[in-house]
């Protein structure tokens, strides 16, 4: 299945977007104590903000049902195609990953992911920074930090990096500077 199945990409997405409801149903935020759908809303407005295709919205409405819902990438690629579960899959993080390294396998991961998935990922961190007044200090600490390492780490490698990944890392680093000590 790939988006000419659907009659366009406004039906993709709004696909994603009920399924993604369904599948966050009763789930909430961390921190905020907000439906955990907001999340995902979030992120698909910062991704068609910057210009991202009905694949990468539609991934970007579904990018946690793996982790936090149980779906499989199976069921995913029979109900959305291979594009986007593809860049779901980019997205989701082992099970079994260590904390206390997850700034650096995420700096990896973003080196070498797809564009579209890298810039869906951005939009995720940015969506999760600009909560940050709702959060526990010690996660915003800790978040914080962990973001300024990705986002410093991605600057300084050689990746391909847009247009419009370049205004997310902007906009990434302005919304937690005040969050932040030098």
């Amino acid at each position: 299945m790939n988006l000419d199945q659907f009659k366009n990409g406004k039906e993709l997405i709004q696909k994603a977007k009920d399924f993604a409801t369904a599948k966050h149903e009763g789930q909430l935020r961390k921190f905020g104590n907000k439906p955990y759908i907001i999340h995902p809303a979030g992120v698909a407005k910062i991704v068609e903000d910057s210009g991202g295709t009905p694949e990468m919205i539609a991934a970007a409405w579904l990018h946690d049902v793996v982790e936090e819902s149980g779906v499989s990438f199976v069921e995913l690629r029979e109900m959305f195609g291979d594009k986007v579960a593809g860049i779901v899959s980019e997205l989701s993080n082992p099970s079994d990953l260590d904390k206390s390294k997850k700034g650096q396998y995420l700096l990896s991961k973003m080196n070498t992911m797809s564009s579209d998935a890298l810039t869906v990922k951005l939009s995720d961190r940015l969506n999760n920074v600009l909560d940050f007044s709702t959060a526990r200090p010690s996660f915003v600490q800790k978040y914080a930090g962990e973001t300024m390492f990705i986002i410093n780490g991605l600057e300084e490698t050689e990746r391909p990096i847009n247009q419009q990944q370049s205004k997310l890392l902007t906009d990434i680093r302005k919304a937690i500077e005040p969050y932040v000590s030098d």
